[in-house]
């Protein structure tokens, strides 16, 4: 594809991007403030992984700042899954259900609130 200015021709194919920066706005710079541009790329980069790993920390603490491994977490929650489709469990007198899962050779009986949609844990026994 060709365009014509002014009688000089230029070809869309031989724009290269990375030959022109930008800024923040979109609009041209020179080759210089690009490093500025990167450093604050950067800084947004390391912030978004802060916010990942306090993220990732919170979903390791549950309720009652109860502390568990990512897989058993995972099992947990399969096994709420599991009774809220019909599976086997035991109900306490005040409605909570107790629960047991192996990992590791490690097993832990949960108690949690019996609630689908945001269920809590109570106690976690290892044993």
């Amino acid at each position: 594809m060709r365009f014509s200015l002014r009688e000089k021709e230029m070809q869309v194919a031989d724009w290269r991007e990375e030959e022109h920066p930008r800024d923040k706005d979109g609009k041209f710079t020179d080759k210089g403030e690009k490093k500025a541009v990167s450093i604050d790329r950067i800084k947004s980069i390391v912030e978004k992984r802060k916010q990942e790993k306090t993220v990732v920390q919170k979903q390791n603490k549950g309720y009652n700042n109860i502390e568990l491994d990512k897989v058993v977490w995972a099992k947990f929650y399969n096994k709420v899954a599991e009774i809220q489709h019909g599976g086997a469990y035991e109900k306490t007198k005040s409605g909570n259900i107790r629960i047991t899962i192996e990992h590791e050779g490690t097993y832990y009986t949960i108690l949690y609130n019996g609630d689908f949609q945001d269920p809590k844990i109570l106690r976690v026994n290892k044993h």
